[in-house]
């Protein structure tokens, strides 16, 4: 739990019925349609990592910032 919201991290998006979380922090994603089942709603925040490898402030993906 973080700032008041249950986060799921993970590789992929989680579907919304596989856990209770209200946000999923994940990194993978694709825009073609061969995952359908990765349906992203606005629970969902892709984390881009850059080739920096700098640190992510946690707050601003959860209030939906970036």
């Amino acid at each position: 739990m973080g700032f008041g919201k249950i986060i799921t991290f993970s590789h992929k998006p989680v579907a919304d019925g596989d856990g209770d979380f209200d946000i999923n922090i994940h990194g993978h994603h694709h825009n073609t349609e061969h995952h359908p089942e990765d349906a992203i709603t606005p629970k969902h925040r892709l984390v881009f990592v850059d080739h920096e490898y700098k640190p992510i402030n946690l707050k601003k993906i959860v209030e939906g910032r970036d």
